[in-house]
C-alpha cells in the first residue's frame, strides 16, 4: 500500500436508499442481499469500499466493524481471511468484496 493512498473511497449514485434494516425485512446495509433487493425495487445503490491489511477491496461503510458486528477492529488492520469471519448485524450476511 503506498503512503498516503486513499483507505477508503464512496461511490454515490443519484439516489441512495439502502435502509432496508429499518424494514421488517431486516436485511442489513452493504450485505449482497441489501443490493440485490435495491435493484428489485429500482433503487440506486450508494457503496462504500475499504482496502483491507493485504490490499482486498470489501464493501463497508464504516472503518471500523464496531456497529455493524460488535468488533471493534479498523478495517484496514486487518486481511480478507480474518474480515470474512464476521457477519452483519447478527445475521448470516457476510461483509461483501467488490468481486461478489
Amino acid at each position: 500500500m503506498e503512503e498516503g493512498r486513499p483507505r477508503v473511497v464512496t461511490f454515490v449514485a443519484d439516489v441512495a436508499t439502502l435502509l432496508m434494516w429499518k424494514t421488517q425485512e431486516k436485511i442489513p446495509e452493504n450485505s449482497l442481499e441489501s443490493f440485490k433487493r435495491a435493484m428489485e425495487k429500482g433503487y440506486a445503490i450508494e457503496i462504500d469500499i475499504h482496502i483491507t491489511k493485504d490490499d482486498k477491496v470489501v464493501i463497508f461503510h464504516d472503518d471500523s466493524l464496531k456497529r455493524m458486528c460488535g468488533e471493534d477492529r479498523l478495517i484496514e488492520d486487518m486481511t480478507l481471511e480474518e474480515i470474512s469471519k464476521y457477519t452483519l448485524s447478527d445475521t448470516s450476511c457476510k461483509i461483501p468484496t467488490l468481486d461478489d
